[in-house]
């Protein structure tokens, strides 16, 4: 049975205005770039961030802030990384990592009017991902990284071979060749946001996202699922993320086949059942400068009570879509 949700919060892009940093405003939901870690010291360690294929470190794709109405959850993000490889991507759901954190409102990292705590203990960050940079450069001893595959890529790639021990900036992130390309993400309401520029049935106008169709119509023309995908995404083509944990009706997926198994498995760390949280839609691939990567739609499912997570970036689980004839692929917890 197709099913429609009653109250969805829609994501949209903002590109970075010229010279804008946003590294140090973790109370925002944005794409690509570096994370902004919530908690700034208990940072996932290069270990957990590598894809489970070939073993590199992945790349962060986007993170949500979603603070809830309780203490421990005053201010909350969920992460998501990836892999740039295609053909990781292709070998199943190892390819992707999606982190929890929260902080209560008193905390070591932010005063209880969300101003940065510049005496807190931080974790350095390498220079290439912005995660964990346990290991320096030993020309300069200045620049961090997370491995040793990142000081090789910021040695050959980005230059550092150059710049290294010369009195010369750093390359920018938006110079940063590793990272996808960065955006602030806006979040509002499907109801009020569709008001402005509703579209019926009796419309003439096509549905057109983008310049590039993240997937082909001719085979979904009986397919009721995408339909009703379709018929959602009429109303507010530019949109990349429906946030929908208050949503009891599920996913709305684009297709009728592919669909994921729908068991989802418990909360690790307290046993509760795990929901729906948001989806991530295939618009998203337009805003990545090219990248060979494919999804249909990503559904990333977080703990039902979002259990503590202190001192700690708790594993949370996604399902893919495709929308093509690859076969399913299998849950990653």
């Amino acid at each position: 049975m197709v099913v429609a949700c009653r109250h969805v919060d829609l994501g949209f892009l903002t590109p970075l205005a010229e010279d804008e940093n946003i590294s140090s405003c973790p109370f925002l939901s944005k794409v690509g770039g570096k994370p902004v870690w919530l908690d700034k010291l208990n940072i996932p360690s290069t270990d957990r961030l590598k894809c489970k294929y070939c073993e590199e470190p992945t790349s962060f794709l986007l993170q949500i802030y979603t603070p809830m109405d309780s203490d421990n959850c005053y201010h909350r993000a969920v992460y998501i990384f990836c892999c740039q490889s295609y053909g990781c991507h292709l070998a199943g759901l190892g390819c992707f990592q999606v982190f929890r954190n929260q902080l209560s409102k008193e905390n070591v990292f932010y005063s209880s009017d969300g101003n940065v705590n510049v005496s807190a203990k931080t974790c350095p960050l390498c220079f290439v991902c912005g995660c964990r940079g346990n290991y320096l450069c030993g020309r300069c001893r200045a620049t961090r990284y997370c491995c040793r595959a990142h000081q090789l890529y910021d040695w050959k790639i980005n230059k550092h071979r150059i710049t290294c021990l010369k009195d010369v900036f750093p390359l920018t992130d938006s110079q940063n060749t590793f990272l996808w390309p960065e955006y602030t993400m806006d979040i509002g309401s499907e109801e009020v946001l569709s008001s402005e520029n509703e579209l019926t049935s009796d419309s003439e106008e096509e549905y057109s996202p983008s310049d590039k169709p993240p997937f082909d119509e001719r085979n979904f023309e009986k397919d009721k699922f995408f339909l009703h995908f379709q018929e959602a995404m009429q109303k507010n083509p530019e949109q990349v993320l429906r946030y929908v944990r208050d949503c009891p009706e599920g996913v709305l997926w684009i297709s009728d086949e592919d669909i994921p198994d729908s068991k989802i498995p418990d909360c690790p760390l307290c046993n509760g059942k795990r929901i729906l949280e948001f989806q991530v839609l295939p618009q998203l691939l337009n805003y990545l400068g090219g990248t060979e990567i494919d999804w249909g739609i990503l559904a990333v499912y977080t703990c039902s009570v979002s259990c503590a997570t202190s001192n700690f970036y708790a594993l949370e689980c996604i399902r893919r879509q495709f929308v093509s004839s690859r076969p399913a692929v299998e849950l990653l917890v």
